[in-house]
């Protein structure tokens, strides 16, 4: 899962409710066993969306940008609840 959001509309809540109605419809309607997402170290954003979304996070990694930067990503998983484990 990604996403991006223009500056003009952050922290109005668009981003955790778009994220949220994406979540229902996978689990619900395309019945995934779970989702995963990641974002930058430093995108604290991301990080509280996420958070506030249910993921859980499972690893830290580096990633290599297009341009050649290095990043430090962390990465998150979210198990479809209404599958019964």
């Amino acid at each position: 899962m990604g996403y991006v959001l223009s500056k003009d509309y952050w922290g109005k809540g668009l981003m955790s409710e778009a994220v949220n109605r994406v979540i229902k419809f996978c689990f619900e309607q395309e019945n995934y066993d779970y989702l995963m997402c990641s974002h930058f170290v430093i995108n604290s954003q991301s990080k509280r969306v996420i958070e506030k979304s249910g993921f859980r996070f499972v690893k830290e990694n580096i990633q290599i940008t297009r341009d050649g930067q290095e990043h430090i990503s962390l990465y998150y998983v979210l198990d479809n609840p209404l599958k019964k484990n």
